[in-house]
C-alpha cells in the first residue's frame, strides 16, 4: 500500500538574529508554494527576559507590489511580566501565492539574577516553538523547531572566590586578635630576662636529677 502525503501548504523557517549580549532579532519567514492565498493564525510565547519591541515589525514580500497592510489583517500582543508569564504575540495574516513572506521584530535580552541561571547557562535557554494554524484553504496545523537564545552569563565561580578571601581575612584578624588577648607584650630587656631565668631554672632542674639518680631516689 502506497501512502499518499499531501502537500504542506505552507513552509515556515524561524531563526534568531543579531549577535552580542544586550540585542537580539527574531525573524520568520512564510512561503506559500501553492497558487492559491492561504491565510494563517501564527502564534508564539516568548519568555519574559526578551523584552520586545513591536514598534521594530517589519514585514516584508518577495512581490513588491504587495504591502504591509494586505498581508497582516491584524494582531495581538499580551506583554510579558517580569519573573510571572511570558509574552504573546499572535497575527492573523494572508500569504499571497506564489509568495514568501518575512516579518522581524528586535528585542533587548534581560539579565538575570543568579539562581534564575541553570545548571547548564551556556547551553542557552530554550525558546518555545511558534504555532502555525492555516485557516484556509484547507485546515491544517504545524509548529516550528525551537530557537536557543544565549543571555549573559555571570562568571559562577566568584561566589566561591569570595568566600575564600573571606574565610583568610577573618582567619588572618582572629588569630591577631588572638594573640593579642592571650599572649604578654614585654620589652626586649624583660624578654632575656626571662629567657636567663628560666635557662637557670632549667639548669638547676637538671642538676636535681643528677644528683637524685646518684644517692638512688629516682631511677
Amino acid at each position: 500500500n502506497v501512502t499518499l502525503i499531501d502537500e504542506v501548504p505552507i513552509y515556515v523557517s524561524r531563526s534568531l538574529t543579531g549577535y552580542g549580549q544586550d540585542h537580539g532579532g527574531l525573524r520568520t519567514l512564510l512561503k506559500n508554494p501553492s497558487e492559491t492565498p492561504v491565510k494563517i493564525i501564527f502564534y508564539e510565547s516568548l519568555p519574559w527576559f526578551m523584552r520586545l519591541y513591536l514598534s521594530t515589525l517589519t514585514v516584508e514580500s518577495t512581490d513588491p507590489s504587495i504591502n504591509r497592510d494586505t498581508i497582516l489583517e491584524s494582531m495581538y500582543y499580551s506583554p510579558a511580566k517580569d519573573r510571572e508569564k511570558p509574552a504573546h504575540i499572535e497575527f492573523l495574516l494572508e500569504i499571497p501565492p506564489l509568495t514568501t513572506v518575512t516579518f522581524s521584530y528586535q528585542f533587548d535580552k534581560t539579565l538575570l539574577q543568579f539562581a534564575e541561571y541553570p545548571p547548564d547557562a551556556n547551553h542557552g535557554f530554550e525558546i518555545e516553538a511558534a504555532i502555525i494554524t492555516i485557516v484556509s484553504p484547507k485546515l491544517y496545523q504545524l509548529r516550528t523547531s525551537t530557537l536557543l537564545l544565549l543571555l549573559s552569563t555571570p562568571d559562577f565561580s566568584m561566589p566561591y572566590n569570595v568566600i575564600i578571601i573571606t574565610s583568610t581575612v577573618m582567619g588572618l584578624i582572629f588569630g591577631v586578635m588572638f594573640n593579642l588577648l592571650l599572649k604578654r607584650v614585654v620589652t626586649l630587656e624583660e624578654a632575656d630576662k626571662i629567657l636567663v631565668e628560666r635557662s637557670i631554672k632549667y639548669k638547676l632542674l637538671v642538676l636535681k636529677q643528677h644528683v637524685l639518680r646518684k644517692i638512688g631516689l629516682t631511677s
